[in-house]
């Protein structure tokens, strides 16, 4: 889901909140020029062990993405760590906190995706077809 708000200056954000075996992990994903600027992960209430560390991997997230590391190769890297415990978040099972923060890049991921598809499919239908010279006669 795209967060919105009234601040013009405000830079584009997506956020998720995913069920996992550590509780509600919320990920934040700020853009800025349509890259990623920030990753921020918040699990468990304030001063809790599981903030610390959800925090953490947030910030660890967003200076490998500085550092060069695509988020493709983020996600291979992180969707292996499991846990023994597992949840289900819509149906999709949840094996660790870690797998909770990979199944909100993914859902990010996936949603960058959709909206290129749209504006692709925008840009198809304007196009006039006096624009189209293959379809001259």
């Amino acid at each position: 889901m795209t967060l919105k708000t009234l601040n013009e200056t405000a830079l584009p954000s997506y956020v998720y909140d995913i069920k996992t075996p550590e509780g509600d992990a919320f990920i934040i994903i700020t853009e800025d020029g349509n890259k990623i600027f920030s990753v921020q992960v918040m699990m468990g209430k304030s001063g809790a062990s599981i903030r610390a560390w959800s925090e953490a991997i947030g910030n660890m997230i967003t200076l490998a993405l500085e550092g060069g590391i695509s988020l493709d190769k983020i996600i291979e890297t992180l969707s292996s760590i499991h846990s023994d415990r597992v949840t289900y978040h819509k149906g999709i099972e949840i094996r660790s906190g870690i797998v909770g923060i990979v199944r909100g890049l993914l859902l990010y991921q996936a949603e960058k995706i959709k909206e290129s598809i749209k504006v692709e499919m925008t840009n198809f239908e304007s196009a006039s077809i006096l624009e189209m010279p293959w379809m001259e006669e």
